[in-house]
């Protein structure tokens, strides 16, 4: 019996294993990887790191995590069951039990359907504004997008040019005229051709290669076509899901089942590595004071 388990070992499951190993709590984290990240050659804005490889940040807190004597497991999740002690996990033949539950699966997203996109992503293709684009300061900036969040999505990247192209690569755009509008006032063109190829060297993008026959040069992609919270574990608990289709959590990261805790890209607030870690933090702290005996807590 363990007295936590973590599902998900991106940065908010191992933030949350290293501090929950400094409180001297039984820890086994279970993760099938990779991170959402994974391709990401560098994290911004995270204090003290910024530039730092991802995946260096993660093998890091994996050490750390096993120095405090937590245990970990690649595997995936099939289920999580109440049971009368505390909680069930399943996974590959085997069944961990455990007094609470972190879950920190975090989010997929779907990317483009273009030939040779894997050849760019993590180098000049990427899905987060806030994460990427200041890098594309003053530069072309090529967005594949559309559906409600399109327009939305576009006219972030005017914090960094004015250099903006939206391509649907095939679809329709699907937003009010309105939206459409404003992208016109900002003059961001919508282009609604398929893309059949992405040119450039060693990653870096250089055009686009429409199916009309155009092109669209730009430095960097950009894309948001639709992102889903892995939240299938939590069906099996009755956990509440917010309209925004995330886990909700309290202010101590607790959903509205008992010992179950979310943390990380499923749970509301942003999709940031630092506001995943710190999600981490705070669930940790918090399943930590729920382990507690009666006698040693003061309300």
């Amino acid at each position: 019996m363990y007295d936590t388990v973590i599902v998900g070992g991106g940065f908010a499951g191992l933030t949350a294993a290293v501090w929950l190993g400094r409180y001297r709590r039984s820890t086994l984290v279970i993760s099938s990887g990779p991170s959402r990240n994974a391709l990401s050659t560098a994290i911004h804005g995270y204090p003290g790191f910024e530039g730092g490889n991802p995946a260096e940040l993660l093998d890091k807190l994996c050490r750390e995590a096993l120095g405090y004597g937590t245990k970990m497991v690649t595997a995936i999740v099939e289920g999580v069951e109440k049971t009368e002690n505390g909680f069930a996990i399943r996974c590959d033949g085997e069944t961990y039990e455990a007094r609470r539950v972190l879950i920190a699966t975090g989010t997929a997203d779907r990317k483009p359907d273009i030939p040779n996109f894997e050849e760019y992503e993590g180098v000049s293709a990427w899905h987060c504004p806030a994460c990427d684009a200041y890098e594309y300061t003053g530069k072309k900036i090529a967005v594949v997008s559309w559906g409600e969040n399109m327009a939305g999505y576009a006219l972030n990247f005017l914090t960094y040019t004015d250099s903006i192209t939206v391509i649907t690569n095939g679809n329709e755009p699907g937003v009010p005229e309105d939206h459409l509008s404003k992208l016109e006032q900002n003059n961001i063109k919508v282009l609604t051709a398929k893309i059949t190829c992405i040119e450039g060297e060693h990653g870096q993008v250089e055009r686009l290669l429409l199916e009309d026959g155009s092109s669209v040069e730009c430095d960097g992609i950009f894309y948001n076509i639709d992102h889903k919270p892995r939240l299938k574990l939590l069906d099996s608990l009755n956990c509440e899901i917010t309209s925004e289709n995330c886990v909700a959590v309290n202010r101590k990261q607790e959903t509205n089942i008992k010992g179950v805790y979310a943390a990380g890209d499923i749970a509301p607030l942003e999709e940031l590595v630092l506001v995943a870690a710190a999600m981490g933090a705070v669930a940790a702290s918090n399943i930590h004071k729920s382990l507690m005996p009666e006698s040693q807590r003061v309300e």
